[in-house]
């Protein structure tokens, strides 16, 4: 593999990370993307956008769900599939001890509140060589593993017709489940998760990182919650909400921004993001942010696996939640084959998920080591 590119660390950048502010964006959709099917107006919504963006250099935009309200219907189906592991072995814990007679790992986790702890205690690199190790040589990379099974326990809820308190409870009860699986692993590598507050909204919305979209999902490092758009349903592959965790996969993806934030892995990149912004280097900043994004794909995965006993995730799940993760790849959004984006081509999408699903150490995420052709 590949390392990544960065700039001379001696001169002329100085060896100083220089103070950026803490209010970043990490959405679900892609930015800046043109539309695939445009309304009349979308010019004008995609210059107030775009003007956003230009006059906040840390603020990651997530407008990549917003130029459609139609449902995508991909041209070209992932073909990389999920490999479900046997029953055999995902019902043997492999990294934590049983603690009831369940199977379950983590039975005994004392959960959290939502919001307990936010903004205590994450690691901000102080120079560009800290910013890169945390990236590059992260100790959540050291031999670090998903507890297998997990019990994650949801209520029923459908999606297109489910209100607002509907939404935030099943959430909730996901945001448990995750915090499950995910805050004993961290603790491992010397970090610790927060529980993230989850917001549902239904139309364009103020929050401590900026104006947020319809039609979209995004994790706020700010104050550490999830925002999610109660319209963001009508934005997915049809034939997709039918099937079990396709929706949650996408909070799955928002709590993988949660995981970075607490690694000092959003806080690494989005300093050389804003480098690269500031240096009219587009395609440096394109690449931090997409190895942002698969990387969040790749944690989504590792989390479905970790709880695919327990919620009876299927093949046939499995192949909509892929579908789902295709769709909203920067070539499928713009109809571009080769075009670069921020978010990564819907195949890597794909690729990164499966990677996650697949593979129990967490060494296997690390996007910012992986070749180039695989985070385009």
């Amino acid at each position: 593999m590949t390392q990544p590119t960065h700039p001379n660390r001696i001169t002329p950048y100085p060896q100083q990370v220089p103070q950026w502010p803490v209010a970043q964006q990490t959405g679900w959709g892609t930015s800046g993307q043109p539309p695939r099917k445009p309304p009349s107006d979308i010019g004008k919504i995609l210059s107030a956008i775009i003007g956003s963006v230009l006059s906040v250099l840390a603020l990651l935009a997530i407008i990549g769900m917003l130029t459609d309200e139609k449902p995508l219907t991909p041209s070209v189906n992932p073909t990389t599939n999920i490999t479900f592991p046997s029953r055999s072995t995902i019902s043997t814990p492999t990294t934590a001890t049983i603690t009831d007679n369940s199977g379950y790992v983590n039975d005994d986790y004392t959960l959290t509140s939502p919001g307990m702890n936010a903004g205590l205690g994450r690691p901000e690199p102080t120079t560009w060589a800290e910013a890169t190790q945390l990236l590059t040589d992260n100790s959540l990379y050291h031999n670090i593993t998903m507890p297998i099974p997990v019990r994650c326990e949801l209520s029923q809820m459908s999606v297109m017709s489910a209100d607002a308190v509907e939404l935030k409870t099943h959430f909730d009860e996901l945001t448990a489940c995750l915090m499950r699986a995910w805050d004993p692993t961290l603790q491992k590598a010397g970090f610790y998760a927060v529980r993230p507050i989850i917001n549902i909204y239904s139309a364009e919305i103020d929050s401590p990182c900026g104006e947020l979209p319809v039609e979209n999902a995004a994790f706020c490092s700010a104050n550490e919650q999830i925002y999610y758009s109660a319209k963001l349903p009508t934005m997915l592959p049809a034939g997709t909400l039918e099937a079990n965790m396709v929706v949650e996969s996408i909070i799955s993806h928002e709590f993988g921004h949660a995981v970075q934030n607490r690694t000092g892995i959003l806080s690494s990149a989005n300093a050389w993001i804003n480098h690269y912004n500031s240096q009219n280097d587009k395609l440096m900043e394109n690449q931090y942010s997409r190895w942002l994004e698969l990387q969040a794909d790749c944690f989504a995965g590792e989390f479905l696996k970790s709880v695919s006993h327990s919620v009876g995730l299927t093949e046939a799940d499995s192949d909509a939640i892929a579908l789902m993760f295709y769709s909203i790849g920067d070539d499928v959004l713009t109809g571009e084959p080769n075009y670069d984006g921020n978010h990564g081509h819907g195949q890597n999408r794909v690729n990164w998920l499966a990677q996650g699903f697949n593979q129990e150490n967490l060494g296997h995420c690390n996007t910012f080591i992986a070749a180039a052709a695989d985070t385009k």
